[in-house]
């Protein structure tokens, strides 16, 4: 049994009562009862947490540009003269190639192949993930009802601080 507060624009929720420790930097897993207070990027589905690669070009004039993704179209759209970059294309995690075709108005025809590698660990730049626990740890979850025995806290965070770089830490008393 628990409480919670959420806040959909910050991603968090505040849970007084029954929790489980969502693990990452520390192990997973843990039950107790007490408080816990972190981040939930479940709470928006269309919240894109990881660091997803940029593609960029110039056209000489006017043009069409398809992108394909590992062999698959996701999209073709009608690009001005001069450079342009490609953000938050969808790729999927590991590695993969992405082909951008490029047809000016002259009817010429350009193909650039990228490689990339898209990792679900890192974190887009800016975003920070977090969780605080702080309780009593249940003994014998599943088998005896309101046993919990000794006292903990526990906190862990990630950061992203740039497309290819994520730091985080944690702790556990």
């Amino acid at each position: 049994t628990s409480f919670e507060r959420v806040d959909l624009h910050q991603h968090t929720v505040l849970r007084f009562g029954d929790a489980t420790e969502a693990g990452g930097l520390l192990a997973a897993g843990r039950q107790f009862g007490g408080v816990q207070w972190g981040t939930d990027f479940g709470l928006e589905p269309s919240f894109t947490t990881a660091a997803l690669p940029v593609f960029s070009g110039a056209l000489p004039s006017d043009g069409t540009l398809d992108v394909i993704v590992n062999g698959r179209q996701v999209s073709q759209q009608q690009i001005p003269a001069g450079p342009f970059v490609l953000q938050n294309l969808p790729v999927a995690s590991g590695s993969g190639n992405v082909t951008l075709v490029l047809r000016d108005a002259s009817g010429h025809v350009q193909s650039i192949v990228s490689p990339y590698y898209q990792s679900p660990i890192l974190l887009r730049q800016g975003v920070s993930q977090f969780e605080f626990d702080a309780g009593s740890e249940r003994q014998g979850y599943g088998i005896v009802s309101n046993s919990y025995d000794g006292l903990f806290v526990s906190a862990q965070g990630r950061r992203g601080v740039s497309k290819t770089l994520t730091l985080g830490g944690a702790i556990d008393q």
